[in-house]
């Protein structure tokens, strides 16, 4: 029961909320809500941030793996060359394609893989295609011919792997709004890490097992992404709902901070956790009178905020089940192909560059062990070779990792420079017979190939924007697929006329050189551009 004044007053009442106070000197300035509501609630969304963090970070590392199974894979298949050239007494043009097909099936569905992601999910896409690959590979250990061998390894197994190039970069564009391009730097170095271990791996298991035993328990380890595909599936679902929820109690924040509040942090223990609306909150001191005046409590009383515009209140209340019934609008599957990005003339520079390079470039990695063979050392060595490609390139990615927060230009420039020092990196290669200068030349186009491999995501992303950029992606990997279907038969007949790969070398070194040029002009074009707008926006204003 309120007290009463000298003169017999009762308490005013009005139609607002009151809320009455004894304390001496109390601060009456207005405070956000959340103080006076929901201060037990902000430990627990901490708790929940930090978990979305967590889920993160176990996205991440799962996507990491997928880009090291791919990869090492593929850079393993060349181990295996060798022997499975001697069991089918083929030619290396023909040898090759088992390679070549897996190679391009696993880059050239790009585009399948981006609309099937989309429509099914990349965690089940993911499990799917780890059973796939699995059985591709368990299969070829039993092939009895080399065109079965193609089936096999090349069709089954490609098909298996070809959302494992198209999911983690989708995923990271979808789940990581923030430090995105760190996530796709730190995804970028998983294919160092497969060309570095499945070498040797593959070294070993043919020496234990031959190269039937090895593709048997390869599909033990390319199963290991079934499990992995679960957890993509129940970390994406969470993510997702986290993030609505959190969008949700954003919009309902908004709501409420719509409606003018004034709250007191020292408010009595029966009002400090009540839900009740807080709009038009008045203050009664000890004796019943509105004590919004200043003159009330000589001072110490602050004045309190009224919503005047009653219109604009009405059109901000929206209750949660509202919110939860807006779903967003869908688009149609004609504008999700982003067919636009073929008239951007850097998407097309890109995609023509990416042709060109897929088929030469890949073939040095996969016949490295017979490039080492034919200059006078066994296969083993060769292995331990291609292994150290893998090394220097893992190191490539992060030489690339620390140095481009410290390089102030485009993503595209720095490409092209890097483009122009790998083209120069391959001449050893064709120079180097012995073990000592093989191992120099090696390491000098393995930190370049790394730089490069880790940039080329970024430069996807700054050619295609964030909107494109998963559309972007498919096409990308789809061109580099079909440049793919005729590196290795090119390479293998180049080999099989002049008996020497130093033509594969020179021309692709020819070929990287000229697409550095490209990038260049695109980098000039794309300066020249911006320069236009800024005068353009300066005559304007």
């Amino acid at each position: 029961m309120s007290h009463r004044d000298d003169s017999g007053r009762g308490p005013r009442h009005t139609s607002n909320l009151n809320v009455t106070t004894s304390v001496t000197g109390a601060d009456y300035t207005p405070k956000p809500p959340d103080e006076m509501t929901t201060r037990p609630q902000e430990g627990s969304r901490k708790r929940s941030l930090t978990t979305v963090d967590v889920k993160k970070c176990v996205v991440a590392g799962c996507l990491v793996f997928m880009m090291f199974l791919v990869f090492g894979f593929l850079v393993g298949l060349g181990v295996l060359f060798v022997e499975i050239l001697d069991t089918f007494q083929s030619s290396r043009a023909m040898a090759s394609l088992f390679q070549s097909v897996c190679t391009g099936l696993v880059f050239g569905t790009g585009v399948v893989a981006t609309i099937v992601i989309q429509k099914v999910g990349a965690g089940h896409v993911t499990t799917i295609g780890g059973l796939l690959a699995g059985i591709g590979c368990v299969g070829s250990a039993f092939a009895p011919s080399l065109p079965i061998l193609v089936f096999t390894v090349g069709v089954i197994t490609g098909c298996g792997l070809c959302t494992f190039t198209v999911v983690p970069y989708t995923v990271t564009g979808l789940m990581f709004d923030k430090r995105r391009h760190q996530v796709l730097t730190v995804v970028s170095i998983g294919p160092g890490f497969g060309s570095l271990i499945f070498p040797f791996l593959n070294s070993a298991l043919m020496d234990m097992f031959g190269w039937r035993g090895s593709f048997l328990i390869l599909g033990g380890i390319m199963l290991q992404a079934c499990p992995i595909g679960m957890v993509l599936t129940m970390l994406s679902r969470d993510i997702k709902q986290d993030k609505e929820l959190k969008i949700e109690n954003s919009n309902i924040s908004d709501i409420r901070d719509g409606n003018t509040v004034v709250t007191d942090t020292r408010v009595p223990p029966q009002t400090e956790n009540n839900s009740l609306a807080y709009d038009n909150v008045t203050y009664v001191d000890d004796h019943g009178n509105n004590s919004n005046s200043q003159q009330d409590h000589n001072g110490e009383v602050m004045s309190s905020l009224h919503m005047t515009n009653t219109e604009e209140c009405q059109r901000k209340i929206t209750t949660a089940s509202e919110i939860k019934d807006i779903k967003p609008k869908k688009q149609p599957f004609i504008e999700t192909l982003n067919l636009g990005l073929f008239k951007d003339f850097g998407f097309v520079v890109l995609g023509i560059c990416l042709f060109i390079l897929m088929s030469l470039l890949p073939s040095i990695n996969f016949f490295f062990v017979d490039m080492t063979i034919s200059k006078g050392l066994d296969a083993k060595t060769g292995s331990y070779l291609l292994s150290l490609i893998g090394l220097s390139s893992l190191g490539g990615r992060f030489l690339y990792l620390f140095v481009r927060p410290l390089v102030k230009v485009s993503q595209v420039t720095l490409f092209a420079t890097m483009c122009i020092v790998l083209s120069v990196s391959l001449l050893p290669l064709v120079w180097a017979n012995t073990y000592p200068s093989l191992v120099a030349a090696v390491v000098c186009y393995g930190i370049p190939l790394g730089c490069c491999s880790v940039a080329y995501p970024s430069l996807m992303f700054e050619i295609a924007g964030p909107k494109r950029y998963a559309s972007a992606v498919g096409y990308g990997e789809t061109i580099c697929g079909l440049g793919a279907f005729l590196g290795g038969p090119i390479a293998g007949t180049v080999k099989d006329i002049t008996n020497t790969y130093d033509g594969v070398v020179v021309s692709t070194m020819a070929a990287m050189a000229s697409c550095g040029l490209a990038f260049c002009a695109l980098a000039i074009r794309q300066r020249h551009s911006q320069h236009l707008n800024k005068e353009t926006s300066s005559t304007y204003l």
